[in-house]
C-alpha cells in the first residue's frame, strides 16, 4: 500500500510537473504567437509606409514630368508660332520682291517695246525717205529721157 501510495505520488508528481511544462509551453507558444501578431502588424505598418512613400514619390515623380512636359509643349508651340511669323515675314517680302521684280520687268519690256517701235518709226522713215529719193531720181531720170526722146525725135523729124 504505501508503495501504491509512493507511486501514486510520484504519478501525481509526474503529471503536475508535466502539467507545468505543458503550462509553460503553451505559455511560450501564446507569448510567440502574441510576438508574431505584434511583429506581422509592424511589418503591415511598415508596408503601408512603404506604400505610402512609393506612391507619394510615383506622383511626385509624375508631377514634375507633367511640368516638364508642359514646359517643353510652351517651348514648342512658341518656336511653331515663332517659324511661323517668321515663315510669313518671309513669305511677305518675297511676294514685294516679285511685284518688284514684276514691275521691272514690265517697264523693261514698255522700254524695249518703245525703242523697238521707235526703231521701226525711223526705219520706216528711212525707208519712205528712200522711197521719195528714189522716186525723185526715177522722175528726174523720165524727164531726161523724155527730153532727150523728144530731140532724138525732133532730129529725126528734121532730118525727114
Amino acid at each position: 500500500r504505501q508503495q501504491a501510495d509512493a507511486t501514486a505520488e510520484h504519478q501525481r508528481r509526474l503529471e503536475e510537473k508535466w502539467a507545468q511544462k505543458e503550462a509553460a509551453r503553451l505559455a511560450g507558444v501564446a507569448e510567440r504567437g502574441a510576438k508574431a501578431g505584434k511583429h506581422v502588424e509592424e511589418v503591415k505598418a511598415k508596408v503601408g509606409d512603404v506604400q505610402r512613400q512609393q506612391a507619394d514619390t510615383s506622383a511626385e515623380r509624375q508631377r514634375r514630368l507633367e511640368e516638364t512636359l508642359a514646359r517643353k509643349e510652351a517651348a514648342r508651340l512658341a518656336g511653331v508660332a515663332d517659324r511661323g511669323a517668321k515663315a510669313g515675314k518671309h513669305v511677305e517680302e518675297v511676294k514685294a520682291k516679285v511685284s518688284d521684280v514684276q514691275r521691272q520687268q514690265a517697264d523693261a519690256t514698255a522700254e524695249h517695246q518703245r525703242r523697238l517701235e521707235e526703231t521701226l518709226a525711223q526705219k520706216e522713215a528711212a525707208r519712205l525717205a528712200g522711197v521719195a529719193e528714189r522716186g525723185a531720181k526715177a522722175g528726174k531720170h523720165f524727164e531726161e529721157v523724155r527730153a532727150k526722146v523728144g530731140d532724138v525725135q525732133r532730129q529725126q523729124a528734121d532730118a525727114t
